[in-house]
C-alpha cells in the first residue's frame, strides 16, 4: 500500500513504560500514524538487520538511546538508509552525533509535543518523498537529470552548480558526503543551499520557515520537476 494514501507505521524501541506512553499518545494526536500499528517493541534490533523481519522503509522508528547511545549510533549507521529513524535522549551532547549518524531527527527530553509534531511531520514529508520518487522512478515519460537541471536553471534562475547540487540532494542527503562530492565547506555548503531554497522552496513566501525541515521540503520539491506536464496531471 502506497504512504501517499495510508498513515505510516511506528515502531518504538528501547523506551521505557512511560516514555512509551507519551510517544504513543503524541503520535494518535498528530493523525499522521495508523494507531493499530504503533508497536512498542523493546527488544527489536534482531528484526531490524534481519532482511528477513526488517521493517519496510514506510514505518518510522522511534529510538530511544540512553541506555547506551554508542551501541546505538553504530547499529543506527549499518541500518539501509530507506529506514527512518528519530532518537529521544535526556544528553544534549548527543544531538549533533545523531544527526551524523544520518538520524531524521533527534528529541530531547521532555519532550513538548510541538517540537515532537515538528519531527514527525518531517518524517512524514521525508517518506512521502520517497515513495513519490518510487511512483514515478518506473516509468518512461519523465524528465532525466539534464533536463532537470536546465528546467532549474532557466525557470528558478539556479547556478549551475546550485542546480547539480540540488540534483544530488535526491539521492543524498548527508551533509558529509556533500562535503566530499562538491568539495567544498560547510559553510559554503550553507550558502549554497541559502541560495537554493530562496529560489525555488521560498520563492512565494513573505516570511520564510528558518532552516531546519527544508532539505526534506526541497528534495520533495525536486522530485516533482522529474515528472513531465502530462503526468503530473494524472497524480
Amino acid at each position: 500500500m502506497s504512504v501517499l494514501e495510508n498513515k505510516i507505521e511506528a515502531i518504538l524501541i528501547d523506551f521505557t513504560n512511560a516514555d512509551a506512553d507519551q510517544i504513543s499518545a503524541f503520535l494518535k494526536k498528530t493523525m499522521l500514524f495508523n494507531e493499530e500499528t504503533i508497536k512498542r517493541d523493546k527488544s527489536t534490533h534482531e528484526k531490524i538487520f534481519s532482511e528477513s523481519t526488517r521493517p519496510s522503509d514506510h514505518n518510522l522508528i522511534f529510538w530511544d538511546i540512553d541506555q547506551n547511545p554508542s551501541s546505538v549510533f553504530s547499529q543506527i549507521k549499518n541500518l539501509p538508509k530507506e529506514l527512518n529513524v528519530i532518537i529521544t535522549t535526556m544528553k544534549k551532547d548527543i544531538a549533533l552525533l545523531a544527526f551524523d549518524a544520518g538520524v531524521v531527527d533527534c528529541l530531547l527530553k521532555p519532550i513538548l509535543y510541538e517540537r515532537f509534531l515538528h519531527a514527525a511531520e518531517r518524517a512524514h514529508q521525508i517518506i512521502i518523498g520517497k515513495e513519490f520518487l518510487k511512483s514515478f522512478q518506473t516509468q518512461e515519460s519523465k524528465f532525466n537529470d539534464n533536463d532537470v537541471i536546465a528546467l532549474l536553471k532557466e525557470n528558478y534562475h539556479l547556478t549551475t552548480q546550485e542546480a547539480t547540487m540540488a540534483i544530488q540532494l535526491t539521492s543524498e542527503s548527508d551533509r558529509n558526503k556533500l562535503l566530499n562530492i562538491f568539495n567544498i565547506t560547510n559553510q559554503t555548503l550553507k550558502q549554497h543551499l541559502r541560495s537554493i531554497y530562496a529560489k525555488t522552496i521560498d520563492l512565494d513566501l513573505l516570511h520564510p520557515k528558518k532552516t531546519q525541515g527544508k532539505m526534506s521540503e526541497l528534495i520533495l520539491f525536486i522530485q516533482k520537476l522529474y515528472i513531465k506536464p502530462a503526468d503530473q496531471k494524472k497524480t
